[in-house]
């Protein structure tokens, strides 16, 4: 069963698998989660379950879905006696543009950056540390103390957050003009292209190295812990890259073999993993209400869907998958 191949042996043996009790666990964590289980609606039995395999205790589980959803960053629904969760809002966002790979619709440097200037009060500082964790997952960057500068104009996707501000915050959108020569020194200090593009290759290498162990996996807690380890730094790395335009990045820049290389680790590993989150969703008896993402369906989560010939999403028949449990 799910819960007794989580308390497998190769879990323990995962560096760092400790289970975390800090009352502040990362966020990231959830939408890793929904990315790892092709699910657009995803059951709070199962997500529970999964946030336990990457190291949680049940308790620090319920309370980072609790901030998420007091924050605008996740939704709940109820079904019947159960709960379903989905991502919303900025973070939604920032998962579309991760789970893309890459930027789908680069920009051209028409000779400025979309900025957002601020000032927020120091007693009003919660408001201003969630501001500066929205927009970085919105491709911005600090470019001196009270001044965020992006690629993309992104601000409609603040409105929610921009509109509850305190009454002393000032927020307003401008523009920064700039040289193309100029353009590229300022991309190249407020987002770090130097280090993010060491880090890309640091990646990809190690990517390229956890594709040779495919075929000893197994579809077992330890392996979804690694499987996070593996992608959680390229995740990190994602978050902080705006997607520039092609002008002003540097001529050797390795986002594409990073993303070559991280297609390969998914194909490989892909369908270890999807065998486990579904193990775990049939036993805990929540595939009514599990939404696959229907984008999926060709990738890692294939298997699910040959009997059916569709995903099971909303509406679809599930009957034959519910077969696969004999």
């Amino acid at each position: 069963m799910a819960r007794e191949l989580a308390q497998s042996p190769t879990r323990s043996t995962a560096p760092g698998s400790d289970r975390v009790e800090s009352a502040e666990p990362s966020v990231s964590l959830v939408p890793f989660l929904f990315g790892m289980t092709g699910l657009v609606a995803m059951p709070g039995t199962v997500l529970i379950h999964l946030l336990t395999d990457l190291g949680l205790t049940e308790p620090a589980a319920r309370t980072l879905l609790a901030r998420m959803r007091a924050s605008g960053s996740l939704s709940s629904t109820r079904v019947g006696r159960r709960t379903q969760y989905r991502l919303i809002g900025s973070m939604r966002a920032a998962f579309d543009r991760i789970r893309r790979g890459q930027w789908t619709d680069p920009v051209e440097w028409n000779g400025s950056f979309h900025a957002i200037i601020y000032w927020i009060p120091e007693r009003d500082r919660a408001f201003r540390d969630q501001l500066r964790t929205m927009t970085m997952r919105g491709g911005y960057a600090t470019l001196r103390p009270g001044l965020l500068i992006n690629p993309r104009d992104a601000f409609g996707e603040l409105h929610r957050m921009i509109s509850a501000a305190p009454p002393e915050a000032y927020v307003v959108r401008a523009k920064v003009e700039l040289s193309i020569d100029d353009a590229r020194e300022t991309a190249r200090r407020a987002w770090s292209l130097d280090g993010l593009g060491n880090e890309y290759r640091a990646v990809t290498r190690t990517l390229t190295e956890a594709v040779d162990r495919a075929p000893r996996l197994k579809p077992i807690a330890g392996t979804v812990f690694d499987y996070h380890a593996h992608l959680r730094r390229l995740t990190h790395l994602q978050l902080h890259d705006p997607g520039l335009p092609s002008q002003l990045l540097p001529t050797d820049w390795p986002v594409e073999d990073v993303f070559q290389a991280r297609r390969a680790f998914i194909e490989s590993w892909g369908h270890v993993v999807a065998t486990y989150v579904y193990q775990t969703i049939i036993e805990t008896g929540t595939l009514e209400i599990a939404q696959f993402d229907q984008t999926v369906a060709s990738s890692q989560y294939a298997f699910l869907y040959r009997s059916t010939g569709k995903p099971p999403v909303d509406g679809a028949p599930r009957s034959e998958l519910r077969s696969r449990q004999s």
